[in-house]
């Protein structure tokens, strides 16, 4: 049975605030509390507005965490995982009650994912709600729930973040492992596969939706996995619309919109709203540890570890491929900052191989090179590209030249 945490105390609704006021008046007073509150295991300042409890953003939340959008005059948070949060304990918390500064009248809409949040302005910072961010002992929508310990007076909110690093290294130092994450078709579960590919580096996390819900679906479900034979709970994948605003110019205090040239000073950046799906996988680490240590690793030959060392090592990625019993030649593309450079390599069985790039000069400021109209002739075993002129590799001999 769900249990029902009566929090009157904290989370009891704020009552008698003058819906007349004006941006900036000030409508109320915080106050110190007593209560002890932990954000994903991490301790942060708490307050008491009108019995309930709440955090200031810009004190608990790093530069990752939070943004905010003067022209939009909307506060963003985009994370509470435990490396945007930033501990501290709540003054006068041995003086519960003692009224600690004014709440004002404020335009500034709050948001998590596409939610907004009940917030208050504190002189230049926003404070929200914590019942807000996770009501219940069952996680929200928007993936966060709350306990309450009167015993301690402690409130704790978890709220879910992916551990992207920490799930990467799991999965690359065991057997190069990925997750893909299949959703049932009433959306209530979803199933994880751990899996190894040939030329895979581990670390990739995917997921399947039944066909039928498109791209719109938005749910938390929890994650399931087979160890040892036993069906677990690996943790919970959530899938919800975020605010994102993008950079578009600049907006003068009388209006005008500029893109580029002189900006003058006190100039406003502008920014166009739009929503996207935000994606998260909160996932047990020492779970994930467990079953991809069950992955049988992918055996490969001496071409294959070539391939799979300059994906791993370069950032390449593989464009066209062939094989026969006495080499591979493959084509490849390496994403740079300044764009795609492209590998031609022709690898022997013994793993010994030779990029072609390696032939030509760069002709991009940026060292980059680009061969172009890439064609594998298997008949003839041939590969013909353009460069500054016309070429083939002769793949038999390995022979490079102009193909006039």
């Amino acid at each position: 049975m769900k249990k029902i945490f009566a929090l009157a105390l904290i989370f009891s609704f704020i009552c008698g605030f003058n819906s007349f006021a004006a941006n900036g008046d000030v409508v109320g007073h915080i106050y110190s509390t007593d209560i002890r509150t932990y954000i994903n295991g991490v301790e942060v300042p708490s307050y008491n507005i009108g019995g309930k409890t709440v955090v200031v953003v810009e004190d608990i939340l790093n530069g990752q965490g939070a943004a905010y959008y003067d022209s939009c005059r909307t506060l963003v948070i985009n994370s509470l995982a435990p490396d945007c949060l930033v501990s501290g304990t709540s003054d006068y918390s041995m003086q519960p009650g003692k009224v600690i500064g004014d709440i004002y009248e404020t335009d500034i809409k709050t948001y998590i994912f596409n939610k907004e949040l009940p917030s208050y302005c504190l002189d230049g910072k926003t404070a929200v709600e914590v019942r807000a961010l996770g009501g219940s002992e069952v996680f929200s929508e928007i993936g966060g729930k709350c306990t309450w310990n009167e015993e301690l007076r402690q409130a704790k909110l978890e709220f879910m973040y992916s551990d992207f690093d920490e799930y990467n290294k799991i999965l690359w130092d065991t057997n190069a492992a990925n997750i893909k994450i299949k959703l049932s078709d009433d959306l209530s579960v979803g199933n994880a596969e751990f899996y190894a590919e040939k030329y895979s580096v581990g670390g990739n996390i995917s997921y399947e939706i039944p066909e039928k819900y498109g791209s719109e679906a938005e749910f938390v479900v929890p994650v399931k996995a087979e160890l040892n034979g036993e069906n677990i709970q690996l943790g919970y994948f959530l899938k919800h619309k975020a605010k994102v605003f993008e950079h578009n110019g600049y907006i003068t205090a009388d209006g005008t919109v500029l893109f580029n040239g002189y900006i003058p000073e006190g100039t406003k950046e502008l920014y166009e709203e739009r929503e996207e799906f935000r994606e998260v996988f909160y996932l047990d680490s020492a779970l994930i540890k467990k079953c991809a240590q069950n992955v049988e690793a992918v055996e490969l030959s001496s071409r294959e570890q070539v391939i799979k060392t300059f994906i791993l090592n370069y950032a390449c990625s593989i464009d066209k491929q062939y094989d026969n019993d006495d080499y591979t030649f493959v084509e490849m593309h390496q994403g740079t900052p300044h764009g795609a450079n492209k590998i031609l390599l022709l690898i022997q069985n013994d793993g010994s191989y030779h990029n072609y790039a390696d032939d030509f000069d760069s002709v991009s400021l940026y060292g980059t090179k680009q061969f172009d109209n890439v064609v594998i002739d298997e008949k003839n075993e041939k590969v013909y590209f353009d460069y500054d002129t016309k070429y083939v590799i002769d793949l038999k001999t390995g022979v490079l030249s102009k193909n006039n």
